[in-house]
């Protein structure tokens, strides 16, 4: 039964707090209907005696304490156990700012302290909640509930330093926090308290060393790292947005093991900070692995998704599926340096679409994807399409990377929509090549330094100089199968060096 179906004042808050605190005041055995009734008259309008008789007869009635209560967890902010005072909304002054912080670490501590704490549910009635002094998580089973992202808001008045925290460590690891149903901000961010980029260092939310953590239906508002994810194993990042501003440098920054994460329906955007900015940056001095993104967006950043193993080995078993990264300013997604999981190391990136900045001019200045020092990956069912300055993006860049599989994209304009260079064992299969632009004059498919690969089994229409051409000695490159708009390709291919077979292509 939804939240709101127990007929009530008008004043859910209220209502809430009464049913909190004179349910519990009935001790269970000697609970009688009259008992009941005479309490709920009082605060509830419109409520008979014989409906009450029935909602108890079948259940409804324990089963709406149960919800408004949590099932017997112990705290709403607004109506809080006899010995704790309630938080305050709406009010901006210092004074109440203070005993808020001060308020909310105590409810915290006393959660996390009690013997058979089971969940440790604290729940945010809608309303703005001011703080100003950081919020520390130092126990397991925490969770932060709100009454929903646009209508209960946790602001901290002080732009620098981090809000909330979750402050696990290698020695104490927690795990099952959860925050869900928000939104969390600064109050401000203003110029003059960043004298510089180095001084830039606030943080919305910190995960340090905790397991099972749930992140739900939340949006966070401008920072210089929104969320930071450190030993954060299997966390579940859902139904999100991510709120760039022109200080905001990483909208999800993950570092270190995130192992068995998936992050659902995550969208980050930034239309203020073109230069040194990421939506979604993967990192770490401990390989992460088993790492999902799916249904993912990112708006607006430098780069989208960003996974990196130059501090590491790199990340294994990454899935980024279903992806929209549009007007980025470099790249889309970049995917580099595998290093020592090198062998053993997944990578999938299977549908999506990408369009870059329309202010981009320079010839070959951004890409849609690169990968890297990338070995075994895969890049499927995604869209490739460019349609302002078409001469300057890359939609696929592939440097020093071993058997990767191109397969069932479509490439529509681009500078050298598939560009292959230093590679190994890369096959490019059952793609789908256009340009419309009759200046552009460069190869749909360009392969430099490139041995033992494939172009096979694709469509090539457009204003292409060649539909592949390889250069520097790319020898046993095989080129088969495919089925070319010759009209319009005036050179068909070149291949250069030796070992190079060429059969069965088609063209019209």
């Amino acid at each position: 039964m939804a939240l709101y179906d127990y007929p009530h004042t008008g004043n859910y808050d209220q209502d809430l707090g009464f049913l909190i605190k004179k349910y519990q005041d009935l001790d269970d055995k000697y609970l009688t209907l009259l008992e009941i009734y005479e309490k709920v008259k009082k605060d509830i309008k419109d409520i008979t005696l014989e409906q009450l008789q029935e909602w108890l007869d079948n259940g409804t009635f324990a089963s709406l304490i149960d919800n408004y209560i949590f099932n017997g967890l112990p705290f709403n902010v607004l109506y809080p156990p006899n010995g704790f005072e309630p938080l305050i909304r709406y009010d901006t002054s210092e004074s109440t700012r203070e005993f808020n912080s001060k308020q909310l670490n105590k409810y915290i501590n006393y959660l996390g302290t009690l013997e058979s704490n089971n969940r440790g549910v604290i729940y945010f009635p809608k309303g703005n909640y001011f703080f100003s002094h950081p919020i520390t998580i130092n126990y397991k089973q925490i969770h932060l509930i709100g009454e929903g992202c646009a209508l209960t808001n946790l602001i901290y008045t002080k732009p620098t330093g981090t809000f909330i925290t979750v402050n696990g460590s290698s020695d104490n690891v927690l795990n099952y926090f959860k925050m869900s149903d928000m939104g969390i901000n600064y109050t401000f961010i203003a110029s003059s308290e960043f004298t510089s980029e180095g001084s830039v260092t606030n943080h919305l939310l910190d995960i340090n060393y905790c397991q099972y953590s749930n992140l739900e239906n939340l949006v966070f508002y401008y920072a210089y790292i929104l969320v930071n994810l450190n030993n954060a194993y299997a966390t579940r990042f859902i139904n999100s947005q991510l709120m760039g501003s022109d200080k905001t440098i990483y909208g999800c920054n993950v570092i270190n093991r995130v192992d068995s994460s998936v992050f659902t329906n995550v969208k980050a955007t930034n239309l203020e900070r073109p230069n040194d900015s990421i939506a979604f940056r993967i990192v770490g001095n401990a390989s992460p692995k088993d790492i999902q993104l799916l249904s993912c967006e990112t708006n607006g950043w430098r780069i989208g998704i960003q996974i990196d193993g130059a501090l590491t080995n790199f990340p294994v078993n990454i899935m980024v599926k279903d992806t929209i990264c549009d007007k980025f300013y470099y790249r889309g997604i970049r995917v580099s340096n595998m290093k020592g999981n090198k062998d053993i190391a997944c990578l999938t990136i299977d549908g999506g679409w990408f369009q870059q900045n329309e202010t981009l001019t320079n010839q070959n200045s951004s890409s849609s994807i690169e990968l890297v020092e990338c070995h075994g990956a895969i890049i499927t069912n995604c869209q490739f399409s460019i349609y302002k300055n078409y001469n300057s993006i890359t939609p696929l860049n592939i440097r020093n990377c071993r058997n990767i599989l191109v397969n069932n994209n479509v490439f529509q304009n681009g500078y050298r929509l598939c560009y292959v260079n230093n590679g190994r064992f890369i096959n490019i299969t059952n793609n789908s090549f256009r340009s419309i632009d009759a200046n552009n004059k460069e190869p749909a498919c360009l392969f430099i330094d490139t041995l033992y690969s494939n172009f096979t089994s694709n469509l090539i229409d457009g204003y292409f100089s060649y539909w592949v051409m390889s250069l520097n000695s790319s020898n046993l490159l095989v080129v088969s199968l495919n089925n070319t708009n010759k009209s319009s390709i005036p050179n068909g291919y070149q291949l250069a060096g030796s070992n190079n077979v060429v059969e069965n292509n088609i063209t019209t």
